[in-house]
């Protein structure tokens, strides 16, 4: 069946999308995005889920009237609503919700309206259209090649007070007319700032955004710890253009120490580890962060304009950040151009109510001397019950020192790690029950902490630095293994794998099929660019319905005479215009083989060759 690479867009048959290497298969946290390929307006076509926040989603898709990717925001509430039997509509999750989620799609249209608002601010990000569809509200809005400035600083290191001073020109002329019309964004953030590929700064996500004069709820529900200012802890604080301002300096401090400041209730008390930062800073831009960052707010910038002007005062040149450094932070990031950073979704009320219990037991016991299992345990600032069997952590921006405590997670059975900044995970050598593990898009080199996992089914360590799969040896459970676009070499390990179903090596010079000798439950194998010539050892796999072996040397096709094949990608290969290479083959599906000395008029024989309907490609 045909369906589009929710990515790229590109068209696609299966799961894996030979153009960019995404696969579409959608992780468990995201069972209630839309799926990909979805139309909306009979326009969007959606594809991957970038982000979501309290009140919606916001996926990738791709505009087929201005032919172009777009960001599209789904008013998609949490706790308040649920996807229908359809797997697309949306209805609130209770009848007795049903004024909570209307009053919530009214507030959805009034960001979208606020944001098209200030088309002309270059910083604010654009809205093309706004409608409503599948019984809620959605809004297209300009997609970001960019990464944030926290995914830029965690992956370079500090910026630099130049750097800073290049953010702040940007930034605070677009906050100070956002301010005089009477709108405060309250979500200032290295999370919201976002650096892009062609020099520009953007300011994201207006969720929390309000206008001053409204009265009418709360202003002090949304803060975003360690950059709210005190008025956002405070219920009716008096809240104005002097909190983002509080916000965007604390950003700068960020970005700058890489600590993030403590909450003000904190600061009000003791505020000597804010002043012990600033002394490694430049003493005119210190000052300009002090006074941004006051905790009273009569003693910060009373609004844009003189922030900017006392940053210009500094006598700290602008400096444009190195497009190299960007482009690193984007691939660290998440391997894509995200329009925003996924937020991390709130524990469920169980998982919440066992964390008070865990906080009750430290107190009842904090007198005894011998060690207490854990209960619970902290991940990247979140607390999860130690006996959890499923863990999705993927796209969390983890380090190393983030998920020691995974350690304590004994009954793992799977987890998941994709799109992180970690490079070892010795801390995982006691989890002997995990089953699926999945790690790509990190920057681990060393799998020797597998070496007593002998439940593994499922494993995927793509874009990785391993160059040793000898730990997979004697793994006779084994499933799946995704391990392309490592510096890999030797399969020989996988000898002893013979359930194996999947095999995923693109770009891995192995160069010998010799360990799937014999094989016969294989059903997939990915092994583009992998300097195949002979493709004999895969004889005895009859299974198989999914053959990608572009980019190699193979010229005999038939040990594949047999396979019921579903699709099958030979582009690039030595078949040297052979007219009989696919005879006795059995395919219902594509056969991709330009690059292969064949041309349009070779076609109608070819097809006579082969069993099944298959479309043949050039």
């Amino acid at each position: 069946m045909n369906s589009v690479c929710g990515n790229c867009f590109s068209k696609m048959r299966g799961n894996v999308c030979r153009k960019c290497g995404h696969i579409n298969i959608r992780p468990r946290a995201e069972y209630d995005a839309l799926p990909v390929g979805t139309v909306l307006k009979d326009r969007y076509i959606i594809g991957r889920l970038m982000g979501r926040g309290g009140f919606g989603m916001i996926y990738l898709a791709y505009d087929e009237s201005a032919e172009k990717p777009v960001a599209v925001k789904e008013y998609y509430p949490d706790g308040t609503a649920v996807r229908c039997q359809d797997n697309i509509s949306v209805e609130p999750m209770t009848s007795l919700q049903a004024d909570s989620y209307d009053a919530g799609m009214e507030r959805f249209f009034l960001e979208a309206d606020m944001i098209s608002h200030f088309q002309e601010c270059a910083e604010m990000i654009g809205i093309y259209d706004v409608f409503r569809e599948n019984g809620t509200a959605y809004y297209a809005m300009e997609f970001v090649h960019g990464a944030s400035l926290k995914s830029f600083a965690e992956t370079n290191s500090a910026i630099t007070p130049g750097q800073a001073v290049f953010i702040s020109e940007k930034l605070l002329p677009s906050l100070q007319i956002l301010h005089a019309r009477g709108v405060i964004h309250r979500d200032v953030s290295p999370d919201n700032i976002m650096l892009c590929a062609d020099g520009s700064v953007r300011l994201i996500d207006f969720g929390a955004a309000r206008f001053i004069q409204d009265r009418t709820c709360s202003m002090s529900v949304i803060l975003k710890q360690g950059f709210a200012p005190l008025e956002q802890y405070q219920r009716r604080g008096n809240q104005g253009g002097w909190t983002d301002i509080y916000s965007l300096g604390a950003s700068l401090f960020y970005a700058i120490t890489l600590v993030t400041p403590e909450d003000p209730l904190t600061r009000l008390e003791d505020d000597s580890d804010f002043e012990f930062q600033l002394h490694g800073i430049p003493k005119s831009m210190a000052q300009v962060l002090k006074k941004a960052c006051s905790v009273r707010r009569e003693l910060r910038y009373q609004d844009a304009e003189e922030m900017l002007d006392a940053i210009r005062q500094s006598g700290i040149t602008a400096m444009e950040f190195p497009a190299e450094k960007i482009q690193a932070a984007i691939r660290s990031g998440n391997n894509s151009d995200d329009v925003i950073q996924p937020r991390r979704t709130l524990l469920s009320a169980a998982a919440a109510a066992l964390s008070a219990a865990a906080g009750s037991a430290v107190s009842l016991f904090s007198g005894i001397s011998r060690a207490i299992a854990p209960i619970e345990v902290k991940i990247g600032g979140e607390m999860f019950p130690v006996n959890s069997v499923e863990l999705d952590l993927s796209d969390w921006e983890l380090t190393n020192a983030q998920i020691i405590n995974l350690r304590h997670m004994k009954r793992l059975k799977v987890l998941n790690l994709m799109y992180n900044y970690i490079t070892d995970l010795s801390c995982l050598e006691g989890l002997t029950q995990l089953e699926e593990i999945h790690f790509s898009h990190n920057n681990v080199s060393d799998l020797s902490f597998m070496k007593d996992m002998n439940e593994l089914r499922r494993i995927s360590a793509e874009n990785s630095g391993i160059t040793d799969i000898s730990v997979l040896a004697g793994k006779s459970k084994l499933e799946s293994v995704f391990i392309g676009d490592s510096l890999v070499t030797d399969i020989t390990p996988l000898k002893s794998a013979r359930g194996l179903r999947f095999l995923g090596c693109n770009e891995l010079q192995i160069g010998s099929l010799e360990a799937l000798d014999g094989m016969t439950e294989l059903e997939t194998i990915c092994l583009a660019g992998c300097g195949i010539y002979d493709i004999s050892p895969l004889s005895q796999a009859k299974k198989l319905k999914n053959v990608y072996l572009g980019r190699n040397n193979v010229s005999d096709l038939s040990p594949l005479t047999g396979c019921d094949i579903a699709e099958m990608y030979l582009d690039w290969n030595q078949l040297n215009g052979n007219m009989e290479a696919f005879r006795g083959l059995t395919v219902h599906g594509v056969i991709v083989f330009n690059g292969n000395g064949y041309t349009e008029n070779d076609l109608g024989y070819l097809r006579s060759t082969i069993s099944g309907e298959a479309e043949l490609e050039i």
